[in-house]
């Protein structure tokens, strides 16, 4: 059996985010985007993903919840890219992956 992956696209590795959102396009907006990204894979080792919302997010970042929602639409967007981005980084590209 194989499970179809979806394609890249230019908002988030494996389109896991909103294309309405804003891709980051300055330094330092792509950096944000990568801290909300570290900092929400670091809680949910630390306290299970059920605990990791948005505020929490934010408080560790020392930034607004809104600051947040101008990458993603909400919590699950952010799991979804992480997510993402790890099969990304396992080398599996679209119909790469082979359940057997």
């Amino acid at each position: 059996m194989m499970i179809a992956m979806p394609s890249r696209t230019t908002h988030g590795v494996l389109g896991a985010q909103d294309p309405t959102r804003r891709a980051p396009v300055q330094s330092r907006s792509r950096q944000r985007l990568e801290d909300i990204l570290e900092v929400t894979a670091r809680l949910v080792d630390e306290i299970g993903p059920d605990n990791v919302t948005t505020t929490v997010i934010a408080d560790q970042l020392g930034i607004s919840v809104g600051s947040i929602y101008a990458y993603f639409r909400d919590r699950a967007a952010i799991f979804d890219e992480i997510i993402a981005r790890a099969i990304a980084d396992c080398g599996l590209e679209r119909g790469e992956l082979h359940v057997t």
